[in-house]
């Protein structure tokens, strides 16, 4: 099929020399399709990027929704079309006609014959001569075009025809024009029309009106109104004809404002501009090398990917945008962009947008909360109306997508609340409307399968990605609520697997397994796919789907069979041979099915997995055999452009595989050069140094010129510009990209992350208990106390000279109930890490007549965590109490004994707030933990009831991360229903791992909405994973403990309600060595192997 592919190319691409990019678009690829078999399904569009409307030759029938078909020869219309799929037809249409000698109203009668060597066929300019020598040119406006029609030397006649449904046409033969409308449409209120304003630049010498229906001609009529009514004008024998022509959906006065805003001048002018406009667009992601034959199907493809959604506002005569709603058919002020299916274009074509036209996503963003407003519900297909079409609700990964790559437009909140109606409730329309089968979904964590509810299984694999979207950006934007009801639904995922077949399969409503089960069968409860296609429909936990599977060679060895096993075709539930089916065989790729959605993100997966190597040639492949810019030039339906965008992202090397993070999964790019010109005007360069078909494998990467390890790349290194050089070659480099940390994202993360897991040595703890025989004088009364006689705890501890030393906390009986009494820390050492061989008699850091008295007087120095530097300066960080207001604190020392208070560690608007609890960041280095830094710059999370941060350059003054509005910005927070329902403290110093940066932290169980198999109030302790690239973001935190209260010491004293609170933490002799807090009056310490 290749071979014919390639003899065609250059036979169905016209190239006029010295136009720039156009030069190589052929608006025909894709078009040789029918209902059997879709090459794409697309048709000739001559439109500006998301015009508002396209134009186009018509091969068939008026409300056929094949309106052009390569292998047909006749022409019966050029169309104004908004068509986005076959399968759904078109509206707003109307159609002119050119006809020579004499009128021909009946569509099949007038179709007139041509060659396709004497058609061109271009994004702004088409052009075809038929075989009478009629010749008709149109160039597009973004709600216009411009007509030009040349007539051999007999009568020249222009037939406009209405279409389907009503129409009406006013002939003004004074002024040269016909107005009227057309209401073709389906999904819209009633009062929708597309009102049209056509103007001649010839007199009319006789004129009249018919309708399609029964093709009958009223000759001199000006007027009329009805089904399928249409105009006729006859010109005489003018050789040449210019027709102008705009529309809106807004009033006929509105068409007469466009008509004169765009299209003016000569045609040549017109021509030009879009000609203009498309080089622009095109050049902004410029290839270098290359054949020829890449080149034309590379922006052929980005032409098709620019095509929609369309715009649906138009201006006012101040130039306002405004629109008329396809939702509640009311007037209102701004953006609104339509005809565009979610279930296709989330994967791929809006993450291009997010590239390439920010700007507009940004507006769109906001178009979607307006229309959700307008008619109750998220458009998941709207045409122009919402349709409900396929399954879903992706509107909110779209938003989630913006979010997260900086295009914040819109209300997060408004957003939010909007999604949950959505995924809590069924709408009128189809299943991608709301949610079937939300009830089951939320209490069982599946949608059950049945007769009544075909593509369950794949309802529930897309709630559960929706849900991830809905979970970051509440993440992002701090909405809890709705943060903790999606992160539980995220996971639903897991519910399908079945792991005696290696499959996503249907459960009925008792929670039993569909049977019989073949995973060739289509349909039942898969959605145009089986079992081999939907299984990978995990995008948000490529590392969770990895586990399920038993491991990472499983998991490969799962991908590579889908490449290996037989094509074979069994209808199943369709029961029936559908394109789809037969587009999968055409190809001969076993059961992959290029030519569908849900398998899109497939070839990529192997990144996750440690073998590269196989995307990068699957890549090549797929982009070598199953793309062509010719009519026969895609291995499915184009859809909206999201086949189109597969084609680019992955030529530019890299995909979007789970939209909704701020990742790139990077692939083999197509081209040794493409330079990708940003909005920001910035420039991002990829570079594939000896590329060629032979050189698909990624041998070194730099990334601004430091070398490049990842498997991935940020939408915020491609928007700040600069260059990805791949050194490419014939063989796999095996060593490359196989790291934990070089894969992209999942919400398990690979490897092991967790440390632990964590032992209570036995026969050792409690490791520090108070002690009533020490004593010391206190500076600011003068008397002498007994520093540790009540509690000690709550203990931080650092490595120095070989020995572990503890930097813990004691209480004196000065006052009775939590934080009544005086703190101060004392020191104790260890050898082994489990037996304390010495404690200082006296406090080695007390409150003192000195700078810091203001803040520690009354209360004392409590709950210390301390790391040091790689030169040896030890850092405390520690709560200043003064009985009124807790306030984080800083002291340095070089032999932990004497300490150089700095006093609060945040200053200006943020001293006086109460904080506590800081985790600063740490790395492993020559075997044991020492301060690290982030971009220069010290880290550290902080917090009590929500985890915050804060970064530093001297490690004793901090500014804290804050939102724009200038409130502190939680990272974390707590989760209802879970350990840690109440608070999120944090414990010891923070640990860069590869899998990301670990921190452990003390949760605290809710009275009232905890998890009920812990105690109410108790304290246990957690772990979370943050990027190591942006520690902001919280990539996973455990669901439950790892360690909890169990001894008796640890469920009696202060917390009778049972407390381990963990503050140190020691890497020695390659073991974790963590120490803890016993229900506020005692210190214990767990042990764990250090994992490799």
């Amino acid at each position: 099929m290749k071979q014919i592919f390639i003899a065609l190319l250059f036979c169905t691409v016209a190239f006029l020399p010295g136009r720039g990019q156009v030069n190589y678009v052929n608006t025909r690829q894709g078009t040789n399709s029918r209902y059997e078999f879709s090459y794409g399904n697309t048709y000739p569009a001559t439109a500006l990027p998301f015009g508002m409307h396209t134009w186009t030759p018509q091969t068939g029938k008026n409300g056929d929704g094949w309106k052009y078909q390569y292998f047909v020869h006749t022409i019966r219309g050029f169309q104004q079309s908004h068509q986005c799929s076959s399968w759904v037809n078109d509206y707003a249409v109307f159609s002119l006609f050119p006809e020579a000698d004499k009128l021909v109203v009946n569509e099949d009668e007038r179709a007139a014959a041509f060659k396709h060597e004497n058609e061109i066929a271009q994004p702004g300019y088409y052009k075809v001569t038929f075989d009478n020598g009629i010749k008709t040119e149109f160039s597009p406006t973004e709600r216009g075009a411009h007509f030009r029609f040349t007539f051999p030397s007999k009568k020249s006649i222009l037939l406009l025809d209405g279409y389907t449904k009503m129409s009406q046409v006013k002939i003004d033969p004074v002024n040269r024009k016909i107005t009227g409308y057309v209401n073709n449409a389906r999904w819209v209120p009633q009062s929708f029309r597309n009102y049209f304003e056509i103007t001649f630049d010839k007199p009319f010498k006789a004129y009249g009106t018919w309708e399609n229906k029964q093709n009958t001609v009223k000759a001199n009529e000006s007027e009329a109104a009805g089904e399928g009514v249409g105009a006729y004008i006859d010109f005489g024998n003018a050789r040449q004809i210019e027709a102008k022509v705009a529309s809106s959906y807004i009033s006929a006065e509105q068409a007469t404002l466009t008509l004169q805003r765009e299209v003016k001048g000569k045609f040549e002018d017109t021509h030009a501009a879009a000609d203009k406009v498309w080089n622009t667009l095109l050049s902004r992601m410029k290839v270098e090398g290359g054949t020829e034959e890449q080149k034309a199907t590379f922006y052929s493809c980005l032409y098709h990917a620019n095509l929609f959604s369309h715009q649906f506002f138009e201006y006012d005569k101040d130039g306002n945008p405004y629109y008329y709603s396809p939702y509640d058919g009311k007037i209102h002020q701004g953006y609104m962009y339509t005809d565009n299916g979610f279930w296709d274009t989330f994967r791929g074509q809006f993450p291009l947008n997010t590239i390439m036209h920010p700007a507009m996503e940004g507006r769109y963003a906001q178009a979607l909360l307006d229309a959700q407003e307008q008619c109750g519900w998220f458009p998941a297909w709207s045409f122009p109306g919402e349709t409900g079409g396929m399954l879903g609700n992706h509107a909110i990964s779209l938003l989630a997508d913006a979010w997260v790559k900086g295009i914040r437009t819109f209300d997060p909140e408004k957003a939010l609340k909007a999604y949950f109606h959505e995924a809590t409730n069924k709408g009128p329309w189809g299943s991608a409307n709301g949610r079937p089968g939300f009830k089951e979904y939320y209490e069982m964590g599946y949608c059950p399968y049945s007769e009544k509810t075909l593509g369950a299984s794949s309802w529930t694999l897309e709630f559960a990605y929706d849900d991830f979207c809905g979970y970051q950006l509440a993440k992002m934007t701090n909405q809890p609520f709705y943060e903790n009801v999606f992160s539980r639904q995220m996971y639903n995922y897991r519910n399908l697997y079945d792991p005696a077949t290696g499959f996503m399969r249907a459960k009925d409503a008792a929670g039993n397994w569909i049977t019989p089960f073949d995973p060739l069968d289509w349909g039942g409860p898969y959605t145009e796919g089986n079992a081999w296609h939907w299984t990978w429909s995990v995008f948000h936990d490529v590392q969770g789907l990895i586990n399920l599977m038993g491991g990472e060679q499983q998991f490969t060895n799962k991908i590579d069979s889908v490449f290996s096993v037989p094509g074979t075709i069994k209808v199943g539930g369709y029961g029936q041979v559908i394109h789809e089916m037969t587009e999968m065989a055409a190809f001969k790729m076993g059961q992959y099915a290029q030519g569908n959605e849900p398998i899109h993100h497939l070839v990529y997966l192997y990144n996750y997995a440690g073998q590269p190597w196989k995307t990068q040639w699957h890549v090549r492949q797929i982009m070598q055999n199953m793309y062509n810019a010719t009519e026969n030039g895609y291995p499915g339906d184009e859809d909206q452009g999201q086949m189109s965008s597969w084609y680019v992202l992955s030529a530019a090397g890299f995909y979007s595989v789970c939209p909704g993070t701020d990742q790139y999964v990077i692939g083999s790019p197509l081209f040794p050069k493409m330079t990708i010109s940003l909005e920001n005007g910035r420039s991002f360069i990829v570079e594939a140094e000896n590329n060629s078909p032979e050189n698909v494998y990624i041998q070194s990467a730099t990334l601004n010129g430091v070398p490049y390890e990842h498997n991935f790349i940020t939408h915020n290194a491609i928007m700040n510009g600069g260059t990805l050089h791949l050194v490419m070659g014939p063989e796999p480099n095996y060593k490359r990209g196989i790291k934990a940390a070089d894969r992209p994202f999942s919400l398990t993360s690979a490897g092991s992350w967790p440390l632990g897991p964590f032992t209570r040595p036995g026969g050792v703890n409690p490791l520090i208990s108070p002690d009533s025989t020490t004593s010391f004088r206190d500076p600011m009364t003068g008397e002498l106390v007994g520093w540790e006689s009540n509690d000690t705890f709550n203990p931080g501890a650092v490595l120095k000279d070989g020995k572990i030393c503890i930097l813990y906390r004691a209480e004196d009986r000065s006052g009775k109930g939590i934080g009544m009494r005086t703190s101060r820390l004392g020191l104790a050492t260890s050898e082994d890490g489990i037996h304390v061989i010495s404690r200082s008699k006296t406090p080695v850091l007390f409150p003192d007549n000195d700078n810091a008295k203001e803040f520690e007087w009354k209360g004392g120095c409590e709950d210390p965590r301390v790391a040091v530097t790689k030169d040896g300066t030890y850092l405390v960080l520690y709560t200043e109490w003064n009985n009124k207001v807790p306030r984080l604190g800083a002291a340095l020392s070089k032999d932990l004994i004497h300490w150089e208070k700095k006093g609060p560690v945040f200053k200006g608007a943020f001293r006086d707030i109460a904080s506590k609890s800081a985790s600063i960041l740490t790395e492993v280095d020559n075997g044991q933990l020492v301060i690290s830094k982030v971009n220069g710059r010290y880290w550290m999370y902080w917090g009590e009831y929500h985890v915050y941060a804060a970064t530093s350059d001297n490690l004793y003054e901090w500014t804290p991360l804050t939102t724009p509005d200038g409130k502190l910005k939680e990272l974390m927070s707590p989760r209802k229903g879970y350990f840690d329902s109440d608070l999120t403290e944090c414990g010891p110093p923070a640990v860069k791992t590869p899998q990301g940066i670990v921190l452990l932290y003390n949760g605290k169980n809710s009275a009232t909405n905890g998890d009920k198999r812990y105690t109410a109030k108790t304290y246990a302790a957690g772990q979370a994973l943050f990027d190591l690239q942006n520690p902001e973001h919280l990539l996973d935190r455990l669901d439950q403990p790892f360690l909890v209260p169990q001894e008796a010491f640890e469920k009696s004293g202060q917390y009778p309600a049972g407390t381990v609170f963990i503050e140190g933490l020691v890497l020695f002799r390659n073991k974790w060595f963590l120490y803890y807090g016993c229900a506020d009056s005692r210190v214990a310490v767990a042990v764990a192997d250090k994992k490799e």
